[in-house]
C-alpha cells in the first residue's frame, strides 16, 4: 500500500496547481477502494473445525492403546451405522478465517481439506491413500456438524466427524 502512495505523490507533485485537487481525490477514490475491497474480503468471521478420525468395528480392537470414542459421540454414531465399537484415532482443529483450502493429516493415510466457501457453506474433501473418498458441500445454515467416512479393508470403516463452531 506504500508504494501506491509514494507514487500518488510523486504524481501529485508533477502535475500543475489546477490538476493537483483532481488528482488528489482520484488518488483518495483509489486508495478507498483498495481499502475497501480488503476489508470485504477480511468480513468472514473465523470459523473453528474439529475433526474427529473413528474407526468402526464390530469386533473390539486387539490394539489395548486404542481409546474409545466419547460417549456422546459414540451414541450419535449409532443412531444411524451399524457398528459396536468405535475408537478414536486422531483430532485435530483447524481455523477457517479465509477462503483458501486448509488441510490436516488425520493419519498416516488420511488426510482432511476444508474450504470455506460463504459464511454458512463449506467444502470437505477426505483423501484416503492418496485418493479423493468424499468432497462434498456441507451448508452450515442446516447443521454445525457432519459425518463423513468409507469402508475398511477387514469388514470395518473409518469416519471423519467434524463440528463447526
Amino acid at each position: 500500500m506504500s508504494w501506491i502512495r509514494q507514487r500518488a505523490i510523486r504524481w501529485l507533485t508533477m502535475t500543475n496547481f489546477s490538476n493537483r485537487s483532481l488528482a488528489f481525490y482520484l488518488t483518495l477514490l483509489v486508495m478507498a477502494g483498495l481499502s475497501s475491497s480488503a476489508i470485504a474480503g477480511s468480513a468472514h468471521s473465523a470459523l473453528k473445525v474439529d475433526a474427529t478420525l473413528v474407526w468402526g468395528s464390530k469386533d473390539v480392537a486387539k490394539d489395548k492403546k486404542l481409546a474409545p470414542a466419547t460417549k456422546e459421540l459414540q451414541t450419535k454414531l449409532r443412531k444411524n451405522l451399524k457398528w459396536e465399537h468405535y475408537y478414536r484415532i486422531n483430532k485435530s482443529s483447524l481455523q477457517l478465517a479465509d477462503l483458501k483450502p486448509h488441510r490436516t493429516r488425520m493419519s498416516k493415510e488420511c488426510i482432511l481439506e476444508v474450504k470455506r466457501l460463504s459464511e454458512t457453506e463449506v467444502n470437505v474433501k477426505l483423501i484416503g491413500e492418496g485418493k479423493i473418498v468424499v468432497n462434498r458441500r456441507h451448508s452450515l445454515a442446516k447443521d454445525n456438524s457432519v459425518v463423513l467416512g468409507g469402508p475398511g479393508k477387514h469388514k470395518d470403516a473409518w469416519f471423519v466427524v467434524l463440528q463447526f463452531n
